[in-house]
């Protein structure tokens, strides 16, 4: 695992990992759509919605692939978009891989490449794929790498991470940390579900004991094995903001009048079914098989890391 190739690697959880690999000595490749003069001699150029070059696994050990296109709620993205990244490039870059002879590969999934669970807590014995478009495309793409192992001897792991936090962050947690800094979410009431997240160090440091314990294999969830409600993480970033919780709520019923209504009427400051579905809903992973394997045991957890993720959105705004 001397030699890593990491796509991706400009992203959240990608800047952590080679950082990781870095601090643990391995000589860390990073694949990038164009050549930037930064760190050349350790780049490598592959724009995914072109042809692999034959030269991108050169003398590399471990391939993390972390890129792909992310589910966006700002945005309508083809279904034919995600196949072509998530699906056709993953094919294309496993396939070299495992021709060059690549030792490991690690592929950065998500849960939901699963379906969704509802108010159930599942853990790796639940296997029934997602039906929606990206949930889809991640469940293909894990499939194409299930299915290199079998072809290349290449040792190859699948991980499924639940919502991933730390300095940094982007996508819904972010979207929840400017609104309540900006107050424009709504006052929560109690909200009873079970939401699983998982620290971008703890997902890094996994996914490295997973590439250098060859025994692993197959799909791995990743959580810290806690569950937080919406509200719990409501309040957390509330009082790392600096504000105090509010003494009056908005009723739960009436903020899903209001969501049935904006349905209709496309109010960007307000939120509709599929914004409430998400506060309200549940998404519990539970990763047992995983710390076992690996004997790892997460060092952190949302309310010990909250003030880190909103000083580090303060310095960004």
């Amino acid at each position: 695992m001397q030699n890593c190739l990491v796509t991706g690697a400009t992203g959240f959880i990608g800047r952590y990992l080679c950082v990781e690999l870095q601090q643990q000595g391995y000589r860390v490749y990073t694949v990038n759509r164009k050549a930037t003069r930064k760190n050349s001699a350790t780049q490598r150029i592959w724009d995914m919605q072109q042809s692999i070059p034959k030269t991108l696994c050169k003398n590399i050990d471990t391939v993390f692939h972390l890129a792909g296109i992310a589910h966006r709620l700002d945005r309508h993205i083809d279904a034919s978009e995600y196949q072509r990244i998530n699906v056709d490039a993953t094919q294309e870059l496993v396939t070299l891989a495992g021709s060059v002879g690549v030792k490991n590969f690690i592929l950065f999934s998500s849960v939901r490449a699963l379906a969704d669970p509802g108010s159930e807590c599942i853990d790796d014995t639940f296997n029934l794929p997602a039906q929606d478009a990206y949930g889809a495309s991640k469940w293909q793409a894990e499939q194409v790498i299930l299915q290199a192992a079998q072809r290349y001897t290449m040792h190859t792991v699948v991980l499924r991470p639940s919502l991933v936090y730390g300095a940094g962050v982007k996508g819904n947690l972010l979207r929840m940390l400017t609104a309540i800094d900006n107050n424009r979410f709504p006052p929560l009431n109690n909200i009873d579900n079970q939401r699983s997240m998982i620290h971008v160090i703890d997902l890094v440091k996994s996914s490295i004991l997973l590439a250098q314990t060859l025994s692993t294999q197959g799909c791995y969830i990743i959580s810290d094995n806690q569950h937080y409600s919406t509200t719990e993480i409501y309040h957390a970033l509330l009082l790392a903001l600096g504000k105090e919780i509010p003494k009056w709520t908005v009723p739960n019923k009436l903020l899903r009048i209001i969501a049935y209504i904006n349905d209709r009427l496309e109010i960007k400051m307000l939120p509709n079914s599929s914004t409430i579905a998400r506060l309200f809903g549940s998404a519990c992973y539970i990763s047992e098989r995983l710390y076992t394997e690996i004997n790892y045991t997460p060092h952190y957890h949302f309310a010990s890391a909250v003030d880190e993720m909103v000083q580090h959105y303060r310095q960004s705004c």
